[in-house]
């Protein structure tokens, strides 16, 4: 089947500099035996899109369109799913090692693709997916919660952040969010979270014990990491875990492990990069019943682009956007 130049999408091309990043009329995809093609509506751009473009993700294969993230309607593929609205996110594939959602049109598995919740809008459930993909992923290696249980979370206002609060929230545990600065501080608190710390001025570890009544947390999602995952594993109650989601890059510290083995502590590590479009289908698949009754809250979005203005949103990420930015490829 020959393919027609019928697209628009952004190309990396490796080590591209964010200011050169352009639309340009691509091959609309052919889709694969087992795949269809969904028209995007709304992409969010994450941080490991960023690291992509200008070249620091070693498994990225280049020319790729990015994006891990995606909301949009069937164009083409089974006859009962052409024009659902949809969504779904990716892991290791999409936008590293096959073409992503930073386009009009992307070819992605069937089982990837998920019945968008009838409560989103396509904006919304960009700026969910993966953040509710990696938050559902970091919970269950941290260890068990439910109704009596505490997990604190750090980054707490950001899109990771606030998906580990809903996830635990719905479960009927006691959150404490770890933040940085007074201006998060509200929004934590705006939020909800049972204990908010600042780790600027606050002794995290005693934020803790204070909120669960001196035992400490039962699990910890750390979207901070570095030198903040000392004061996160004080912050755990005996037999407590934790999982970090991220870090900056070569950030050495230290702990003590002597105290560590002693508490029966555990600690885990989450790359989704690890981990593909498929398991993030079954992971939002799995957590619709809370996007429709409401429970599971929608990620702050901080702005939408239209993919001609991708540098700027690229940008924005880079340094720093409070909130989750978005690409609408139809705009």
């Amino acid at each position: 089947m020959k393919q027609q130049i019928a697209a628009r999408a952004l190309v990396a091309v490796g080590d591209t500099p964010l200011e050169d990043l352009r639309a340009v009329k691509v091959a609309r995809p052919v889709p694969a035996p087992g795949e269809l093609l969904v028209e995007v509506h709304a992409a969010a751009v994450t941080r490991s899109d960023v690291l992509s473009v200008i070249g620091l993700m070693p498994m990225t294969v280049f020319p790729r369109v990015p994006g891990r993230d995606f909301a949009g309607h069937v164009v083409e593929g089974p006859a009962e799913l052409v024009g659902a609205r949809v969504w779904g996110a990716g892991g290791r594939e999409l936008g590293f090692t096959r073409d992503g959602s930073h386009a009009q049109v992307m070819a992605v598995p069937v089982d990837a693709v998920v019945p968008l919740p009838a409560a989103f809008s396509f904006d919304e459930a960009a700026a969910s997916a993966s953040a509710y993909f990696t938050a559902h992923e970091a919970i269950a290696r941290a260890g068990v919660i439910g109704e009596g249980s505490s997990v604190l979370v750090t980054g707490a206002v950001g899109a990771v952040g606030t998906a580990a609060f809903s996830l635990a929230r719905q479960r009927g545990a006691c959150v404490i969010g770890a933040v940085r600065g007074p201006d998060e501080v509200k929004l934590a608190k705006a939020l909800g979270f049972d204990a908010v710390a600042d780790t600027e001025r606050d002794d995290l570890a005693a934020v803790a014990r204070v909120a669960t009544g001196g035992r400490g947390a039962d699990i910890a999602v750390d979207t901070v990491g570095g030198l903040l995952l000392d004061a996160v594993l004080r912050s755990l109650a005996v037999a407590g875990g934790a999982c970090v989601i991220s870090s900056a890059p070569a950030t050495p510290i230290g702990f003590d492990v002597l105290e560590f083995y002693r508490r029966d502590l555990r600690l885990a590590g989450l790359n989704t990069g690890r981990l593909d479009c498929r398991r993030a289908g079954e992971v939002l698949r799995s957590l619709a019943p809370g996007f429709e009754s409401g429970a599971l809250r929608v990620p702050r979005i901080a702005s939408s682009y239209p993919l001609a203005d991708a540098a700027s949103a690229y940008q924005e990420v880079k340094a720093g956007a409070a909130g989750r930015v978005l690409l609408l490829p139809q705009a």
